[in-house]
């Protein structure tokens, strides 16, 4: 996958390598693999993009909680077009995150909201 990021996105691309850096630092630099995290620059662009993605995403957030977005209103608040407009497919990125937020699954929010921790599969499944 070959995505042209303007050079005027370098802060999103270093913030992307610090996200990547804090998930590394978060689980010791060992993979979901159990292998260890490659450097940045060894891993595929295809993942490196989709960590600028994560960036982005964060970006929107954060400029959402300067106007009264409360934490765990995430779910509740569709990724904008800046963070997608990359994407060879918006709409269908779109349906994926719909389906990994958590978004109609009851009570979630509320949940969020309250601070009580809970993981939720993709498809609803207790681990």
């Amino acid at each position: 996958m070959t995505v042209l990021i303007s050079t005027e996105n370098a802060a999103e691309l270093r913030r992307a390598r610090d996200l990547y850096a804090t998930y590394c630092a978060s689980s010791g630099g060992i993979n979901h693999q159990g292998l260890p995290c490659p450097a940045w620059d060894e891993l595929p662009e295809s993942v490196r993009i989709h960590w600028y993605t994560v960036a982005l995403r964060v970006t929107q957030l954060a400029v959402g909680l300067d106007v009264a977005l409360h934490v765990g209103d995430e779910a509740e608040v569709e990724p904008s077009e800046s963070v997608t407009a990359h994407l060879r497919d918006r709409a269908a990125a779109i349906a994926v995150w719909r389906r990994y937020s958590g978004i109609g699954i009851e009570g979630l929010a509320d949940e969020m909201r309250r601070g009580v921790a809970r993981f939720v599969s993709p498809t609803g499944a207790k681990p």
